[in-house]
């Protein structure tokens, strides 16, 4: 399973964080993890999304990656998941670190907030829109229709 959090930001400047669950399947798992499982080279198939600013010719401010077997039951993913702001360095950005069973990366530009605060949001928007509250309802991108 790739679980991954991203806060983007449009040409337009409205920004907001999508957050994505893509399954890998019946996977025999190696520690440490090899980098033909990395995201980059092998995300997985799409399982579920929550997308609160549309995709495409966004940039990335900062994203969370976290990779574990797909077996891994919910509860123990989510009690890794809720520690990896107190258990993994925040810097250097974009060294993956093996946590439990969870493969983790994390980085960010220069936003203004401490990397650990920008990490322990992106792992809770992980928890709160992927593990615990059902994402809102499909609507069409675009500005609200009024009648």
């Amino acid at each position: 399973m790739y679980l991954t959090a991203q806060r983007v930001v449009t040409r337009m400047g409205h920004g907001g964080v999508n957050v994505y669950e893509y399954i890998h399947g019946p996977v025999r798992w190696a520690h440490p993890l090899p980098p033909a499982y990395w995201p980059e080279y092998n995300p997985g198939y799409l399982n579920r999304r929550d997308e609160r600013v549309p995709p495409g010719g966004n940039a990335v401010i900062s994203y969370l990656d976290v990779v574990a077997p797909d077996e891994v039951p919910p509860g123990e993913k989510t009690q890794w998941i809720a520690a990896i702001k107190d258990a993994i360095p925040a810097e250097p950005f974009g060294q993956p670190y093996e946590f439990g069973p969870l493969w983790v990366r994390f980085g960010m530009s220069r936003m203004g907030i401490p990397p650990q605060t920008e990490l322990g949001a992106l792992a809770a928007h992980i928890l709160l829109r992927l593990f615990f509250v059902p994402p809102p309802p499909a609507a069409p991108y675009g500005p609200p229709a009024y009648g």
